[in-house]
């Protein structure tokens, strides 16, 4: 066990309508920067910082991209408190489901929570398209200043132009006569094929765009394009305001690069001790943050055997409406990224997850917050013994010595910053292009869509932004090859931020409960599971009273989970491996051996690009063993890799 000390950050002297700022917020707010990195822990005020450069410099709009839904929610109502005390009177402009409705009034600002739930309400509301009516009430809004909380899949569309058939609705939301602000916020979220798909929608818009901020846990390399950046970091001091309390700090391995289900009862055992240690409040005594839905309903259910009425569980199977409240929660709280949001407990004991930097460093900020803690991080074995010289042979670190020996430990796991100058990256943003032409024309083929693709880009009828007009004829090269058709087809069908199969939709019907979440390549090994269209699926979500969310809306197929196995299955692919050894190819001739249905699996990855590597090196990109030796790394994810591989 190691002491973490508490930890503060330094204040300024500068004062902000009765409100004292801390050093970062002072320095961003003076920064005349149109480029800035920002490096600040959970809870220390970064979104204060935001608001204050905002209104200090007059920006008619002010983009913030939170990575989730739940993270936007959250943040919503820290940001009209947030504008009330710094006298503003803010005015919500867009209807939260089921909970606030927006306000006909005006203010100093507007503020739009924009997601897909609120922008199907809106048009439900009205009748009409989703873009229509984000239009409609767009053009009545007359508030000097706008606040946008969206998320990156929204942006990306309007990007697409998906809700909007003009630039009509890019211009109301960045009017031209007037200056504007995007926040990227968690962007070490970001890698690989998301990451490229961000940088080529920024490449679009960079030039509407006076003043970027990104808010990063890990070490950001922003592309030339965007230019050399600021950067400003909140700076620990011993009398500063403190933003987590002391700590007691252990670690323990995991066999494989996530907790399964296979580790259940070896983690029960963790909690279960831990609960013995904690004071027993009778409530949050001990929290569990896991990567898994699966892994979390299970453990949930273990433990509930052993303290009947004394678990909460918030994740994706319990639905947003029934998810306790702080003030409601049990004893025992197990959940995923779900808990990190929306849900501020005062924990005596927290054990969480983490194979990676960020969510180490977001989940650590969870303990702490309100008193002193217990933590106990469960990370890949692999990584102990590296972790262990780290942090030396001291009792006692300070927090930035925790944060550095986590970075040096997981500094293995890429970002992939230069897929975004490979031909990898060609074929990702001919999928955006083909994108476009597929939403046009339903029943297009892939030669007509390379066809139309070749002229338009032939004829300058795509305007390229300036970082990608000298691509023009790689592009063109690239149209060229017969083999990457296939590759084009199978991502621009399903084209958004994430790359295909890294997460995939489902709808868990099991017998105590049923729901919609989203669900890993690697989970499928987990659970009995059929491959039904978008339109089977909201029938029987109907039947089963619940609702398709409009996220999926834009799926084609989506997994129904009927049961979850009490272990994994070893599921691996054959293949013939000399196929894709040399470079991604569309997957036809395949078979998946598992021990129960292999029909699912077959509708799910065929026509997905595929590459072959000798072993999994990065555990985030989604793929399957192959039976004879290798990794067969699949959907967008094999670009990635075949990039990183050359």
């Amino acid at each position: 066990m190691i002491k973490i000390d508490s930890y503060r950050i330094e204040r300024s002297d500068e004062n902000l309508s009765g409100i004292t700022l801390r050093k970062f917020q002072s320095d961003v707010l003076r920064s005349t920067s149109p480029l800035i990195v920002l490096d600040a822990p959970t809870g220390s005020g970064k979104t204060l910082a935001y608001l204050a450069k905002a209104l200090k410099e007059n920006f008619g709009s002010t983009v913030i991209v939170y990575p989730t839904n739940a993270l936007i929610f959250d943040q919503l109502s820290s940001i009209q408190r947030l504008l009330s005390a710094l006298g503003k009177k803010s005015v919500l402009k867009t209807p939260i489901p089921d909970e606030i409705f927006e306000d006909t009034g005006s203010g100093d600002v507007s503020l739009y929570v924009v997601n897909g739930e609120t922008l199907n309400t809106l048009a439900k509301n009205s009748n009409t398209t989703e873009g229509r009516t984000w239009l409609s009430v767009l053009r009545k809004d007359d508030s000097p200043q706008r606040v946008f909380l969206t998320n990156p899949e929204v942006l990306y569309f309007l990007f697409l132009l998906r809700f909007s058939k003009s630039n009509e609705l890019v211009d109301s939301i960045l009017k031209p006569n007037e200056r504007h602000m995007l926040v990227l916020d968690e962007f070490h979220l970001y890698y690989g094929y998301s990451l490229v798909t961000i940088y080529f929608m920024l490449m679009y818009i960079r030039n509407r765009i006076d003043q970027f901020i990104f808010s990063s846990a890990t070490t950001t390399v922003l592309p030339d394009f965007l230019g050399e950046p600021e950067r400003i970091s909140a700076a620990p001091s011993p009398y500063g305001d403190t933003i987590q309390h002391e700590l007691e700090f252990s670690f323990q391995g995991m066999s494989g690069s996530t907790l399964s289900t296979d580790d259940i009862r070896e983690l029960s055992g963790l909690v279960e001790r831990a609960y013995e240690q904690s004071g027993k409040r009778g409530k949050a005594d001990v929290v569990v943050i896991l990567n898994s839905v699966l892994t979390a309903y299970w453990l949930a259910r273990e433990l509930e055997n052993k303290y009947p009425g004394l678990v909460s569980e918030i994740h994706g199977l319990v639905p947003q409406g029934e998810r306790p409240k702080p003030q409601e929660l049990r004893s025992l709280v197990v959940g995923t990224s779900a808990v990190e949001v929306g849900v501020d407990f005062d924990t005596g004991f927290l054990i969480f997850e983490a194979n990676n930097v960020g969510s180490f460093i977001q989940r650590l900020g969870r303990g702490g917050r309100h008193s002193p803690c217990r933590v106990i991080a469960v990370i890949p074995s692999l990584l102990c013994e590296s972790f262990r010289r780290q942090l030396g042979d001291g009792e006692t670190i300070s927090r930035v010595q925790l944060l550095d020996s986590v970075r040096n430990t997981f500094s293995s796991l890429p970002l992939y910053s230069d897929f975004l100058s490979t031909q990898g990256a060609n074929l990702v943003l001919l999928s955006v292009l083909a994108s476009w032409v597929f939403k046009a024309y339903d029943k297009i083929t892939i030669k007509e869509c390379v066809d139309s693709l070749t002229r338009s880009l032939r004829e300058d009828r795509y305007i390229l932004p300036e970082g990608l007009v000298s691509r023009r004829d790689e592009l063109l090269r690239t149209l060229q090859r017969e083999d990457f058709g296939g590759i084009i087809r199978a991502l621009g069908k399903q084209m958004s931020v994430r790359s295909t199969l890294s997460t995939l939709p489902a709808f868990f019907d099991l017998r105590e409960r049923s729901g919609f979440d989203f669900i890993s390549l690697d989970d499928l090994s987990k659970v009995m599971f059929s491959i039904k269209s978008r339109k089977e699926v909201k029938r029987l979500a109907k039947e089963r009273g619940k609702k398709l969310p409009l996220r999926f809306s834009e799926y084609e197929k989506i997994v129904i989970v009927n049961k979850v196995l009490d272990r994994s299955e070893k599921t691996c692919i054959s293949v013939d491996k000399d196929e894709y050894s040399s470079e991604p190819r569309p997957l036809y001739s395949f078979w998946v051996q598992t021990l129960n249905n292999s029909e699912p699996y077959k509708e799910l990855l065929k026509s997905q690009p595929a590459f072959l590597v000798d072993e999994r090196s990065d555990w985030r990109l989604a793929g399957l063993r192959v039976c004879r030796g290798g990794y067969l790394i699949l959907g967008g994810d094999a670009l990635v890799a075949w990039s990183a591989n050359r």
